[in-house]
C-alpha cells in the first residue's frame, strides 16, 4: 500500500514540522534528508500475503523494492507535505492581516453550533455569510467562523442553531495564554479554522429557518435535547449526559477535563470511533435481522444491504451528535470498512485505513494539529497490529456465534480467550500511545489501562446504547407532548440514566485521586521524549514483526521496554534533585515565572526548593487561571505544596484562583493585607492566615523577602468596600539578594508608589542593586508614577495584562514613560509566560515564551 503509507508519512512529517514552522528551515531540512527518509520506510513497508500456511501460522511479509515504488513515494510522499503548507500558510495569512486590531464589521452569519447560555453571555460558532462593511480588506472573512458572544441576548430573543443574524461585531484576532505546560489555545483555534472571537456591538435582527431547512438542522435538535435535560439534571450530571448523548463538552468544569485528562477516558465522552463504531454494529446487527427475512419476498442482498443501511444510520447518528471532526473521521473509517462489502473487492484492512486516513487530511488537513486525530488513528492501527501479533486473528478465532452451542468448559474457555486478549489489548494501546503522551506534554497515569479497562466495556455496552436510546427518543416524546404522561417518564428515564453515568464516574474520580500520587508529569526532566519514543518504537515494532514470538513474550517485551523508560525517567528526576542539593546552586538562584494570565497577576518565586506564589489570576463560571495555567506547571514541575501563598489583595484578577489552589495543593502559609475578607471568603482557616505589612521579612537562602506595604495598623480589620482601597491595601513584596532585586507592586496607585519613596528603608533596599520591577496595576496610566520609576531606576519592566485588553494596559502613558526613562519593558500579551533567572553576582536572564515558540505555525507574532 505504498499510496497510503506515503500519504501518512508525509502528513505525519507536516505535523512535526509545524512544531518548528519556518520555509527556509522546513525545505532546507526536509529536501536533503527526504532520500534517504523515503528508502528507509520502503525498505521497512511490508506487504500482507492474504494465504497462511497450516505449518506457519504467522503471517509473512515481503519488502519488495522497485525504481517505480520509490518515485511514487517520494512524490505523494512530498505531495502530502506542501498540501498540509499550502493550507496552513492560507490561514496564517488570514490571520496575519487582522493585524492585531479590533475590527467593526457589519456581517450576516449563521449560527453553526449549540447555543451556550453563561453567566453574563451567550456563545455560539458562527460562520460568516455575507459582509457589509465598506473595508474590501476583510473580504477574506467570507466563509470563516468566528466564536460569538451575545452580551444582551435577553433582548435579542431566543437565538437556535441555523438561525441567520445581521449584526455589527467587534471582531477580535485568535490570541490565547502562552505558558508552559498549559492548553495552547492557539494551536485548537488553528487546527478549527477559527479565525477570532467576537461580540454583537449592534443587533439587526435574525431570521429562522423554516421548512425543509428547519428540519435539516440536526443542532435544533441537539439544542431541545440540552434544553430538556438540563431542566431535570445537576450541572455534573447534565455534563457528562450532554458530552456522550449529543457531543456537547461545553458544561464540563476545569475538574472534569482534567480528570479525562490524567485518567486517559477522554476518548469514552468524545463521540469518535467507539461510539459510531457501536451505532453501526447495532444498525448493521439489526440490517441482517431484518433484511434476511425479508430475502426471500424481495431481491435484496442481506449483507450489502445492511451495509448501506449501517452507512446511513451512521451518519445520521454523526449529525445528531454535531458532526464534529473526530466522528466526521469516524464515518469515513466507516465506509471504508463496508466499501469492500457494498463493492465486492477484497480490500485489506491497512489499505482500508489508509484510505481512511487520507480522506480525512484531503478533507480537514489542518486537523492534523488535533490531538484528537492522532490518538484515535493510532489507536485503531495499534489494535490492528495486535491482531496480526498473535497466532491467529482474533475474529476467526472467537467467533460469537458458536458460543451459544458449544459445552461449559468449551465456553469458559472462549471467555477467558476474550478476556485474555481484552486485558493484553488495552495494555498494547497503552504503550503505542506513550509516544503521543510524550510529545503533547500529558501526564503517564499506570493506572490508566486499568480505568479504561473497566471504563470501556461499562460506557459502550450500557451507556452509549442508553444515551443513544434518549436521543433516538426524543423527537417521539416532542411529537407527543400532549400526551399525559410522556414527559415524566422521559424524563425519569433520563435522571436514571444520568444518574447512574455520574454515580459510575465518581468511583473512577476516586480512583485517580488516590492514585494520583503515582501521576508522572512527561517533558519537564532532562530526558526528552524523543529517547522514549524510540523505546516505544522498537517495542511496537517487536510486537509487530516478530510474529515468531508467543502472545505472552511479546507482551512483556513491550512492557520491559515501557518499564526501563519510566525507570530511567525517574532516576534521572532524582538525580537531578541530588545534584541541586549536593551543589548547593539553587540557593543562589531565584526563578520567577510571570504567568501569562490575561487581565490579572500571579507570579510564582523558587529558591532553594521552597515555593512562593504570589496571587492567583482570575476564575469565572467554571473554571480559574489556577487550574488552567498554574496547576498544570506546578505539577510538571512536581510541585504538590507552596511554602507561602500571597494574595496581593482579593479582586478577582488577583485571588480568584485561591479556593481551587487551597483545594488541590497543600498551602503552609496563606499571606494578605485583607484578614477579614480572607475569613468571608473561607479561603483559610486562622492558624496560617497571616498579613502583609512593613517589615514582615524572612530568608530563603541567598534571598531575602520583605513587606514594604501596607504599613502597621495602615488599613483595619474591617472589610475593603471598594476597589480603590483594596488595590492600595495590595502587598509589595521584595525579593532581594546583595546586588539582584525584584519588586512585586500588586495594584497600588501612584499615591502608595510616591509613599514609597518617601520610605528611607525601601529606598536603602532597592538602592545600588539591579531591579526588575513588575508593574503595578498592569500598567495603568494611574500607576508607574515618573518619580518613582526614577527612584527605583529599573533595568526591566514587566506588565501582566490581557491581549488587547479594553484597558488598553500596559497603558501608551506608562509606555512613553519609560522609553523616555530608557527602561526595558515587556508586556505577557507580548510575550507569554515570562522566566527569571537571577543568579547571584551573574545578574539575570529572561526568557519568553513566545520567543520559544515563534517557528510554530500557529503563532503570528505581536508586532502592534
Amino acid at each position: 500500500m505504498p499510496l497510503q503509507l506515503s500519504v501518512i508519512l508525509g502528513a505525519s512529517l507536516a505535523a512535526f514540522m509545524s512544531q518548528y514552522w519556518s520555509y527556509s528551515i522546513a525545505l532546507q531540512g526536509y529536501l536533503m534528508p527526504l532520500t534517504a527518509i523515503v528508502l528507509a520506510l520502503a525498505l521497512c513497508q511490508y506487504a500482507y500475503i492474504a494465504s497462511r500456511s497450516s505449518h506457519s501460522p504467522v503471517p509473512r511479509f515481503s519488502t519488495r523494492l522497485t525504481l517505480q515504488r520509490i518515485t511514487i513515494l517520494c512524490c505523494l510522499f512530498t505531495a502530502a507535505f506542501i498540501y498540509f503548507n499550502i493550507n496552513a500558510k492560507n490561514l496564517r495569512e488570514k490571520w496575519q492581516a487582522l493585524e492585531h486590531k479590533k475590527h467593526d464589521i457589519e456581517v450576516l452569519l449563521t449560527v453553526k453550533s449549540l447555543v451556550h447560555s453563561g453567566v453574563r453571555s451567550h456563545r455560539y460558532d458562527a460562520s460568516i455569510d455575507a459582509v457589509f462593511s465598506p473595508l474590501k480588506s476583510v473580504d477574506f472573512l467570507l466563509g470563516e467562523t468566528v466564536t460569538l458572544s451575545d452580551y444582551k441576548a435577553s433582548e435579542h430573543g431566543d437565538i437556535q442553531p441555523c438561525d441567520k443574524i445581521r449584526a455589527v461585531i467587534r471582531l477580535k484576532p485568535i490570541r490565547g495564554t502562552a505558558n508552559h505546560s498549559s492548553f495552547d489555545y492557539e494551536r485548537f483555534a488553528f487546527s478549527k479554522r477559527l479565525m477570532g472571537k467576537a461580540y454583537i456591538r449592534e443587533w439587526s435582527g435574525t431570521v429562522a429557518p423554516k421548512g425543509f431547512d428547519k428540519w435539516l438542522c440536526a443542532n435544533r435538535l441537539r439544542q431541545a435535547f440540552k434544553s430538556l435535560t438540563q431542566k431535570h439534571l445537576s450541572i455534573e450530571q447534565g455534563a457528562w449526559l450532554h458530552a456522550l448523548a449529543i457531543g456537547d463538552k461545553s458544561g464540563f468544569t476545569s475538574s472534569q477535563r482534567q480528570f479525562l485528562s490524567e485518567s486517559q477516558l477522554a476518548h469514552l465522552f468524545v463521540i469518535s470511533g467507539l461510539h459510531v463504531g457501536i451505532a453501526a454494529a447495532w444498525i448493521y446487527a439489526l440490517g441482517l435481522l431484518l433484511f434476511k427475512r425479508l430475502s426471500a419476498r424481495i431481491n435484496v442482498q442481506p449483507l450489502v444491504a445492511s451495509a448501506w443501511l449501517s452507512i446511513i444510520g451512521s451518519a445520521v447518528y454523526v449529525a445528531m451528535t454535531g458532526s464534529s471532526l473526530s466522528a466526521m473521521r469516524a464515518l469515513i473509517m466507516i465506509i471504508a470498512i463496508f466499501s469492500g462489502r457494498i463493492s465486492g473487492f477484497h480490500w485489506s484492512i491497512p489499505f482500508r485505513l489508509g484510505l481512511a486516513f487520507i480522506v480525512s487530511f484531503l478533507l480537514w488537513p489542518l486537523s492534523l494539529l488535533n490531538t484528537g486525530f492522532w490518538l484515535s488513528y493510532v489507536a485503531v492501527f495499534s489494535i490492528y497490529i495486535y491482531s496480526l501479533s498473535i497466532a491467529k486473528p482474533l475474529h476467526s478465532t472467537y467467533k460469537i456465534t458458536s458460543v451459544n452451542a458449544a459445552p461449559y468448559s468449551l465456553l469458559r474457555e472462549k471467555l477467558t480467550g476474550y478476556g485474555r486478549h481484552y486485558i493484553l489489548l488495552q495494555l498494547f494501546i497503552f504503550t503505542c500511545l506513550l509516544p503521543l503522551t510524550f510529545s503533547f506534554n500529558q501526564s503517564l497515569n499506570v493506572f490508566s489501562p486499568l480505568m479504561n479497562l473497566v471504563a470501556i466495556p461499562v460506557i459502550s455496552l450500557i451507556f452509549v446504547p442508553a444515551s443513544m436510546l434518549l436521543l433516538l427518543l426524543f423527537p417521539l416524546v416532542e411529537i407527543l407532548t400532549p400526551v399525559t404522561g410522556v414527559n415524566v417518564v422521559y424524563a425519569e428515564f433520563v435522571q436514571w440514566v444520568a444518574y447512574l453515568l455520574a454515580s459510575f464516574i465518581n468511583g473512577l474520580v476516586g480512583v485517580n485521586d488516590a492514585t494520583s500520587a503515582l501521576q508522572m508529569p512527561l517533558g519537564s526532566s532532562r530526558v526528552s521524549g524523543v529517547l522514549v519514543i524510540i523505546l516505544m518504537f522498537v517495542s511496537v515494532m517487536t510486537a509487530a514483526l516478530c510474529g515468531w514470538m508467543k502472545w505472552y513474550k511479546q507482551c512483556a517485551a513491550s512492557v520491559l521496554i515501557l518499564l526501563g523508560a519510566c525507570i530511567f525517567q525517574l532516576v534521572v528526576n532524582r538525580q537531578e534533585s541530588t545534584e541541586l542539593n549536593v551543589n548547593g546552586s539553587a540557593g543562589d538562584t531565584l526563578q520567577l515565572q510571570v504567568f501569562d494570565v490575561g487581565q490579572g497577576l500571579a507570579i510564582l518565586a523558587e529558591v532553594q526548593g521552597r515555593v512562593l506564589l504570589y496571587d492567583t489570576g482570575k476564575s469565572w463560571q467554571d473554571g480559574s487561571m489556577a487550574e488552567s495555567v498554574i496547576i498544570p506547571y506546578l505539577r510538571n514541575k512536581h510541585i504538590r505544596s507552596l511554602d507561602k501563598l500571597i494574595l496581593s489583595h482579593l479582586d478577582n484578577d488577583h485571588a480568584g484562583g485561591a479556593k481551587v489552589l487551597l483545594q488541590q495543593l497543600s498551602v503552609n502559609s496563606l499571606i494578605s493585607s485583607d484578614l477579614h475578607g480572607l475569613r468571608e471568603k473561607a479561603f483559610s482557616q486562622d492558624r496560617f492566615i497571616q498579613r502583609c505589612q512593613q517589615g514582615l521579612q524572612w530568608q530563603w537562602g541567598a534571598f531575602n523577602f520583605e513587606f514594604f506595604h501596607p504599613a502597621v495598623n495602615q488599613f483595619k480589620d474591617g472589610k475593603l468596600t471598594n476597589s480603590k482601597q483594596r488595590n492600595d491595601s495590595s502587598c509589595v513584596l521584595l525579593i532581594s539578594n546583595h546586588s539582584q532585586a525584584v519588586l512585586l507592586l500588586g495594584d497600588i496607585s501612584k499615591k502608595i508608589e510616591l509613599a514609597l519613596l518617601k520610605n528611607s528603608a525601601f529606598m536603602s533596599a532597592v538602592q545600588r542593586k539591579s531591579l526588575n520591577v513588575v508593574l503595578a496595576h498592569h500598567g495603568s496610566k494611574y500607576s508607574s508614577h515618573k518619580d518613582f520609576l526614577r527612584g527605583v531606576n529599573p533595568k526591566l519592566a514587566i506588565a501582566s495584562a490581557a491581549y488587547l485588553n479594553r484597558f488598553k494596559h500596559p497603558h501608551p502613558d506608562v509606555i512613553n514613560r519609560l522609553k523616555k526613562l530608557d527602561i526595558p519593558y515587556v508586556s505577557t500579551a507580548q510575550t507569554g509566560q515570562i522566566s527569571l533567572e537571577i543568579m547571584g553576582e551573574f545578574g539575570f536572564s529572561s526568557v519568553k515564551q513566545r520567543e520559544i515558540w515563534q517557528d510554530r505555525v500557529w503563532n503570528v507574532a505581536y508586532a502592534p
